[in-house]
């Protein structure tokens, strides 16, 4: 581990969380959709930002809690993809990759937010 970075950075969950997010930032978002690139960019750093304060939570329930946080911010993200894909106004090819590692960190958000 790098001496400048904090334990939870080293975290599988957190850097896909990060790689989602950036992803979802360098989307094209269309003239007079505006409103679903803020919804989803606001969407994409909720699960960044609750992944790293779950990760940084010692208590069992609450470190639970904080990530379905970030697994419904992930959800929100998977909406508002599915809205612009059937509006067309999502390029396939873009959706696809932004999905390959948005799955990867739903999945490990689903593990994680069990309490216990």
């Amino acid at each position: 581990m790098n001496r400048n970075q904090l334990p939870f950075e080293q975290l599988d969950v957190f850097q896909a969380a990060v790689e989602f997010a950036a992803r979802v930032h360098r989307l094209p978002i269309p003239r007079g959709y505006s409103h679903l690139g803020d919804q989803i960019r606001r969407a994409s750093c909720s699960v960044v930002t609750n992944t790293a304060e779950a990760a940084t939570e010692f208590a069992p329930v609450e470190k639970a809690r904080i990530f379905r946080i970030a697994l419904r911010s992930a959800g929100e993200c998977f909406g508002i993809m599915r809205l612009m894909s059937e509006l067309e106004k999502l390029d396939p090819g873009e959706e696809m990759e932004i999905r390959q590692v948005g799955v990867r960190v739903v999945m490990m958000l689903m593990k994680l937010a069990k309490p216990g």
